[in-house]
């Protein structure tokens, strides 16, 4: 079944999935899909137009659940927007925020998570200067008042444009980066950034074509599913990363599955299939 199209390209766009419906972002437009049968793509008002941010959904326990575009470069040449912008689900509105130090401003090449524990958001790499290299710089912003932001020093890989995905309410694990990286590194911040004693038997090369999302089994198992868009068809593969008796699993190796994997999966696991599939639409 076709697509339906949206009404601006996506090129060069971020999105998250928030009740059912995928919101995507980019500098042209926010744009948003319900999830149903039949159902067209709605233009929605748009922040701060800016190309090169990061969404991050952020779900915190005061119930004030909200979208945050992370970084970017403002599309207005004198603009001095100040890197993070949050837009409310509950009230459909934009609001600009003033980190206590600017480390998101003009920031590219990076990645953002939220960690519900701390209502903070985790932010690593990119670099501010425009320049497309490598980093390992580390911060967390607070997502509350006075927006507090703190600095960690590094021993995860530096990276460019890496994975991060949500490992536990307090912690979040990175992975891909580089062509070679195949550790999977966790950050709580209480600790930094540790070795999660885990490892891929294979690096997660493209980051920008291969969706990423850590499910957890039934029997307490953590699996990654990794859905790569570069390829035809699409493939869906599954790599343990902890076993069923909490075990970190070294070397892990993808279990390459069909198209039709992603059937077996959780609902969790086959919407960024979705999401990468619409965002790489040119």
């Amino acid at each position: 079944m076709a697509l339906p199209k949206p009404k601006y390209p996506l090129d060069d766009s971020c999105s998250i999935l928030y009740n059912n419906t995928l919101y995507t972002y980019n500098s042209a437009a926010f744009q948003s899909l319900s999830l149903v049968q039949g159902a067209e793509w709605t233009q929605l008002a748009q922040g701060e137009p800016v190309t090169g941010g990061v969404c991050v959904k952020a779900a915190p326990m005061n119930g004030n659940d909200a979208l945050y575009i992370v970084g970017g470069t403002s599309s207005n040449a004198s603009s001095t927007y100040p890197g993070l912008q949050r837009y409310s689900f509950s009230d459909g509105k934009w609001e600009t925020i003033t980190t206590t130090v600017l480390v998101a401003q003009n920031r590219l090449w990076h990645s953002a998570v939220y960690l519900n524990g701390s209502d903070s958001i985790l932010m690593y790499a990119g670099t501010q200067d425009g320049g497309k290299h490598a980093s390992s710089q580390t911060f967390t912003i607070a997502a509350s008042p006075p927006y507090n932001v703190l600095s960690f020093q590094a021993i995860a890989p530096p990276a460019i444009q890496p994975t991060l995905l949500p490992w536990s309410s307090y912690s979040a694990i990175y992975i891909g980066g580089t062509d070679t990286n195949t550790d999977v590194m966790e950050f709580d911040p209480a600790t930094s950034w540790v070795n999660s004693n885990i490892s891929l038997a294979s690096p997660i090369y493209n980051t920008s074509a291969v969706k990423a999302v850590v499910v957890t089994g039934d029997d307490g198992s953590k699996n990654l599913y990794t859905f790569d868009m570069s390829v035809s068809p699409n493939s869906v593969n599954r790599t343990v990363l902890v076993d069923g008796s909490g075990k970190p699993v070294k070397d892990a190796k993808a279990i390459v599955s069909r198209s039709t994997a992603g059937k077996q999966a959780s609902r969790e696991a086959v919407l960024p299939w979705l999401t990468g599939l619409l965002t790489t639409e040119h």
